[in-house]
């Protein structure tokens, strides 16, 4: 049997970076207090973020809006057969949130994910920087 993370690589195209996508406790939001909650394989050549959580076997695509250089749309569908790639169903929302730090210079470290018809009590948080 096929664990997550090689699941989602034999979907995923080969060149692409992978991201951690995290859930932090809400009380704190303490980096060291994050959880795993799954994979985010960005692909430069699509411009696409495929999305793969723990908790559901199906990936979700998420891009970013035209209009906008902070917010995202998360998708459940992508067209196969169209060039240039196009998605269908779109089913939540992507937004980057900010930090400062020591400096009190504004950081985008995550970008928070929000699917509203999953019912997650927290919202997945998908880390900027790659980990590969």
């Amino acid at each position: 049997m096929l664990t997550l993370q090689q699941t989602a690589r034999q979907v995923c195209h080969a060149p692409s970076t992978k991201h951690e996508v995290v859930v932090f406790k809400p009380t704190d939001g303490d980096p060291k207090q994050k959880v795993w909650a799954g994979e985010a394989f960005y692909d430069p050549s699509e411009d696409y973020f495929q999305l793969q959580l723990a908790i559901f076997p199906f990936p979700y695509f998420l891009t970013k809006n035209k209009e906008s250089a902070t917010t995202y749309t998360v998708w459940a569908q992508k067209v196969k057969d169209s060039s240039p790639v196009r998605f269908r169903r779109p089913v939540g929302r992507g937004n980057v949130t900010a930090t400062k730090d020591s400096d009190g210079k504004q950081l985008s470290n995550y970008l928070e994910i929000d699917i509203p018809l999953l019912g997650l009590r927290h919202r997945p948080l998908l880390c900027l920087f790659p980990s590969n």
